[in-house]
């Protein structure tokens, strides 16, 4: 669409990333293909698949069209950020990150659980009319059992023509075979094991045998780079 061209180019995008170039040429083909992608956080990815959603909908038709589960609202919220400064210039709709009323957006974003509230319970969004689905940090979604259950419900409402398209920062066979109980007949993009890593971030490993190495390893680094703010993951509360 020329309008969301113009989008593009007035949110300061002049040239596709690597994961746009490949991927935006399948998730705009017609007939619609399915797609299943391994992308990192930071390449792009979100920005191909909201233009892709948005080349979908018909600004005409007042119902939801294209919808997209993320594990996290905060996820939602930056997905529907991106997809926002896109679809000014193309008569879209607002975005509806699920939290309101009656749905006359044709774009909705939420997570599995709240997703599943509003289809099945609420009953408004009708599933039959999405022909476009898109599913977003898969392998998220796997680590939890009950986001996977409700994405898997959810998508199983979907009309059969639906374009489904899957997203996932890692691609264990555990992902692998989520995807493809998701997805059918799709094309998979799958990054070479040494693009894994973002050549935009630096990593280090400390190895430490004890809790007290931990502490001094973490005072070390805070030590020797200049850092102003940072999130520390913990795997036990």
């Amino acid at each position: 669409k020329k309008e969301l061209l113009q989008g593009v180019y007035m949110t300061g995008f002049n040239r596709p990333s690597r994961i746009q170039g490949t991927a935006l040429p399948i998730m705009l083909a017609y007939p619609p293909q399915n797609l299943i992608a391994q992308s990192q956080s930071g390449t792009g990815k979100t920005a191909a698949f909201a233009l892709a959603m948005l080349s979908r909908v018909n600004p005409a038709e007042k119902y939801p069209q294209s919808l997209c589960l993320a594990p996290t609202y905060e996820l939602a919220l930056q997905i529907g950020q991106v997809i926002d400064s896109a679809r000014r210039w193309d008569g879209t709709a607002p975005l509806a990150v699920l939290q309101g009323a009656r749905l006359e957006q044709q774009i909705v974003i939420g997570t599995p659980g709240t997703m599943l509230d509003w289809c099945f319970k609420r009953r408004v969004i009708d599933l039959q009319k999405i022909t476009l689905f898109v599913l977003d940090e898969a392998d998220i979604m796997i680590d939890t059992q009950c986001l996977s259950y409700q994405s898997i419900r959810v998508q199983r409402a979907l009309p059969k023509g639906c374009q489904m398209l899957l997203f996932s920062a890692t691609f264990k066979e555990t992902v692998r075979a989520f995807a493809t109980q998701i997805v059918s007949n799709a094309i998979v993009i799958k990054l070479r094991e040494e693009e894994l890593t973002l050549s935009t971030i630096r990593q280090y490993y400390f190895l430490c045998w004890d809790r007290e190495e931990k502490y001094q390893a973490l005072c070390n680094v805070y030590g020797s780079i200049t850092i102003g703010q940072a999130i520390i993951f913990c795997q036990v509360r």
